[in-house]
């Protein structure tokens, strides 16, 4: 049965259909030709039902998992890529911080699970992951800290959205593809605190343990293993 399903997949994965109608249409051909075979087994003494049934269950299965695969594939109405595509101007962003943040000497980076995009005449529902990046232009004077951000934390960002640089030069590093691969579709640069707004967080009390053990271990190593900046 799961081979069925897999058939479906790598059925939708060769012909790149996209579209979920088909698939459906034809795990209702399964439907009813298992409802019809049932019939039929009912009114003949010697029959090929239980061959019929296999073949309309493998059908039913296979058509779910082209589905599923094309459904997978197909773009969300309110993705966050067509944004950051139309986007020139700084734009304001809010979702919730995904992954614990990486802290460096000079700057903070996280994954945004996007769900609204402010924009100067209205606000939208947006659904995508964005790359974010917290740093002081070098070029700025008397920047202060910027708000602490945890996983979990629900934040509104004001920043420049841009799609990932491509590949340019063959061998080279594709870094769109590679945040591609791990679901991102976007990078954010923000680069003054007074522009990060910590609204909530959705932590439950499991997280919030897992988040404080794990600043805890951030703070100790921090303490205890000189940093190269600490050592310059």
């Amino acid at each position: 049965m799961a081979g069925a399903f897999a058939i479906g997949i790598v059925g939708e994965f060769v012909f790149a259909t996209r579209a979920v109608i088909p698939w459906v249409g034809g795990a209702g051909a399964g439907i009813v030709l298992f409802v019809f075979v049932q019939w039929w087994d009912r009114t003949r003494i010697v029959t090929l039902a239980p061959l019929g049934r296999i073949v309309a269950i493998v059908l039913i299965l296979g058509c779910a998992g082209g589905a599923c695969h094309a459904r997978y594939q197909t773009p969300s109405p309110y993705a966050l890529k067509p944004a950051a595509e139309a986007s020139t101007e700084a734009t304001t962003l809010q979702g919730e911080v995904a992954d614990a943040p990486e802290r460096t000497g000079d700057a903070t980076r996280f994954v945004l699970k996007a769900d609204t995009l402010y924009g100067a005449q209205d606000t939208a529902a947006v659904d995508g992951r964005a790359r974010v990046t917290l740093r002081a232009s070098p070029w700025a004077e008397d920047v202060g800290p910027f708000p602490d951000v945890r996983q979990g934390d629900i934040v509104r960002l004001h920043g420049i959205l841009r799609l990932p640089p491509e590949l340019r030069n063959p061998g080279g590093f594709d870094y769109r593809a590679y945040l591609a691969r791990r679901g991102i579709c976007c990078t954010m640069y923000v680069g003054e605190p007074e522009r990060v707004n910590v609204q909530r967080n959705r932590r439950g009390t499991l997280e919030s343990l897992l988040v404080g053990a794990r600043e805890y271990i951030r703070l100790q190593i921090n303490r205890y293993v000189p940093s190269a900046d600490a050592q310059g």
